[in-house]
């Protein structure tokens, strides 16, 4: 299997709506956050329009930085036609937050000779370090940071991050079944080789749809990608990940929660989230996230079959939650335990048939507990956190047939 060689990305004219749209959400919240004039919601529409005209009139070849600072010149005249001179009001520091991230934005600088014109060679420049995706590569570095200190903190498994590639491309819909308003989505492919796990992780975003709360959800949904797929099935010996590669409950369900929790760890700055980081907005990510992650179990997605799965998956982390509880009593040291837990099993190159058979066990065997099943999945368990190998809270799950066909 070839490895990922230039990942590709929305094209220039996409690109250009998308970077109008999130400079001028960002120069709203930060410069005007509670003004209720019309001044600078109109500042914001018109830079949406401009750079929808800008996808309405196909691949246009000047180059970007040209045609924004271009933009932010006409949003101004259209204000000002409007409203009269703007000096001093929220829209002209709307405006002029604009100019300066307009003016500060060079396509020599990014790309030398290469500029972006809207052609296949545009890939391989904006793959480099494109400025213009910035914001979706700063938000991509952040997860990546944050997933890798997590596997690297509890799991045993753990030998090293996968290789990853981010991907972007443009949708015209919303480009998920969950019933919520967000119009950005996730995908990971897996594109091992020889040297080892290769996961391409592509962010879908429907760049006419996109508002502000669609854009706060994009560090949960890398977390999502990173944490519960991008790591999965990465632990030696690698086998291609060849049986991973469909709808995988446990990833969609036990693994999201395990999201879920490391999102408050990043609310609350709490380790192994580096002190470092620098996310900003960071409260209303947190937020837009949560939001995202619980309409997952929605029953609305999917006539209810996808949902019912991804549920019965999260009721299953749960079980093992209260476990370990029961096991591990310091509040902080459970949790760790649940992260070792959850973190190991999804490192190991399992089917997903596999993988939902530990839903199942779980979900029966620590449901209650005066069973023969919860005695032996508790000495298991034990034996693990003691210093077991991860097998042991695994190995033995999916061969008990009897649960499965009593």
């Amino acid at each position: 299997m070839a490895a990922v060689t230039v990942p590709t990305h929305i094209g220039l004219s996409g690109r250009k709506a998308l970077l109008a749209r999130l400079l001028a959400f960002e120069a709203r919240e930060q410069n005007a956050p509670n003004s209720d004039g019309d001044a600078p919601d109109r500042v914001v529409s018109e830079m949406i329009d401009s750079g929808n005209r800008a996808i309405a009139n196909g691949i246009l070849s000047e180059p970007l930085d040209d045609w924004l600072r271009d933009s932010v010149k006409r949003v101004r005249a259209i204000t000002e036609a409007s409203w009269g001179s703007q000096v001093g009001t929220p829209a002209d520091v709307m405006l002029q937050a604009l100019a300066r991230r307009a003016g500060g934005l060079s396509c020599k600088v990014c790309s030398g000779d290469r500029v972006c014109r809207g052609n296949s060679r545009d890939h391989s420049v904006v793959a480099s370090g494109g400025h213009c995706i910035k914001h979706i590569a700063d938000v991509f570095s952040n997860a990546t940071t944050i997933a890798e200190a997590y596997y690297r903190r509890y799991a045993r498994g753990f030998v090293g991050p996968p290789k990853l590639a981010l991907f972007t491309s443009e949708v015209a819909a919303k480009p998920h079944d969950i019933p919520i308003p967000i119009y950005l989505g996730g995908e990971t492919r897996y594109e091992d080789d020889k040297g080892g796990p290769v996961s391409a992780v592509e962010l879908r975003v429907a760049i006419r749809l996109l508002d502000w709360q669609s854009w706060l959800a994009v560090l949960y949904l890398f977390l999502h990608e990173l944490v519960c797929h991008a790591y999965a099935g990465t632990a030696p010996p690698h086998r291609g990940r060849r049986e991973l590669r469909s709808f995988d409950p446990f990833a969609e369900g036990w693994m999201d929660r395990i999201c879920g929790m490391i999102l408050e760890d990043v609310a609350n700055a709490v380790p192994p989230v580096p002190k470092a980081i620098h996310i900003p907005f960071r409260a209303e990510h947190i937020d837009a996230g949560n939001q995202f992650r619980l309409q997952r179990q929605s029953p609305r997605r999917d006539n209810g079959g996808t949902a019912w799965s991804v549920v019965q998956s999260v009721r299953a982390s749960k079980h093992m939650f209260r476990a370990i509880q029961a096991l591990v009593q310091e509040p902080r040291r459970a949790r760790e335990a649940m992260y070792r837990v959850s973190l190991d099993l999804n490192l190991l190159e399992r089917p997903v048939m596999a993988r939902s058979q530990i839903i199942c066990v779980v979900e029966r065997g620590l449901a209650g507990p005066h069973t023969e099943l919860y005695g032996m999945m508790i000495r298991s368990l034990n034996q693990y956190l003691n210093g077991g190998t991860r097998h042991n809270c695994s190995r033995n799950f999916p061969t008990r047939k009897e649960l499965f066909f009593s």
